[in-house]
């Protein structure tokens, strides 16, 4: 299946769109676990339930590095795209310029072999750049599998605290949803990757 540049170009902005969202939800975390510090504090006690807040504090800081590195790769892949795109079209206007035989072929044709050398080395910038994506979405899944664990802890820890467990609870309930929010975009990703991968 081939996927012409411009497309291939609007997938990976949709994507980075995709990822802002993550780094959106990242923050929410951050929000969500100064809450649980805040109300675990103004209840006087000393629960686990702040060490778990403390630890998707460190989760969701991880969670923003990990997406903002997302975030400029896709924008290198973007700019590669346009790139590609650029050559390819310099490509066949030369090789009709070649071919019409209006020009001397001495001038053309080197210039020619300087495009097609240009678009092998972007075709393997973007081979690289892919391969880097992936790893960083291999990052993100271990960090939504540590925030699932710390959401549920978080949750067995709020049924320990009374009045205020309640409202923990509720946070811990958040924040789960919020990764698995995370965790549906970074499935959008790996299918779309998998698709500009062939």
């Amino acid at each position: 299946m081939t996927i012409n540049s411009s497309n291939r170009q609007q997938d990976f902005y949709n994507l980075s769109r995709l990822i802002k969202g993550t780094v959106n939800l990242a923050y929410d975390i951050e929000l969500m676990s100064m809450n649980a510090l805040i109300g675990n504090k103004d209840s006087g006690t000393h629960s686990g339930f702040s060490a778990v807040a403390f630890e998707l504090s460190a989760f969701s800081i991880n969670v923003l590095e990990q997406a903002n590195n997302l975030s400029s790769q896709f924008s290198e892949i973007i700019y590669l795209v346009s790139l590609e795109s650029n050559l390819n079209r310099r490509s066949r206007i030369l090789i009709k310029t070649i071919a019409s035989g209006t020009l001397a072929k001495q001038y053309i044709l080197p210039a020619s072999f300087e495009v097609q050398a240009l678009l092998k080395l972007s075709s393997q910038n973007y081979r690289i750049l892919i391969n880097k994506v992936n790893r960083q979405i291999q990052r993100l899944e271990q960090l939504i599998f540590i925030g699932k664990g710390l959401s549920g802890v978080g949750k067995i820890e709020a049924r320990y605290l009374g009045n205020i467990g309640a409202t923990l609870f509720q946070i811990a309930e958040e924040v789960e949803r919020i990764i698995r929010s995370i965790s549906i975009v970074i499935q959008e990703i790996k299918a779309k990757l998998q698709v500009h991968s062939t």
